[in-house]
């Protein structure tokens, strides 16, 4: 596709360069059968936040899982 023919949305979109820094290095999935959803949410969070603390770790991010509920 030509630039001249892509949608109106397509033309304000933001391209940018993918550098080697920019793909994960370490993906760590959490299962249990004996920890419920929240369980391991919260013990995500809690690695996230020491891998974040590691030197030189450019970004941690948590994807997934479900917080506990209230209410």
């Amino acid at each position: 596709m030509h630039i001249d023919q892509a949608s109106i949305l397509l033309s304000k979109s933001v391209i940018k360069p993918i550098e080697i820094d920019d793909v994960p290095i370490v993906t760590i999935s959490l299962f249990s059968d004996q920890l419920d959803d929240a369980q391991l949410h919260r013990i995500g969070q809690e690695a996230l936040a020491r891998l974040s603390r590691v030197e030189n770790t450019s970004r941690t991010v948590l994807h997934g899982g479900r917080p506990r509920e209230t209410g």
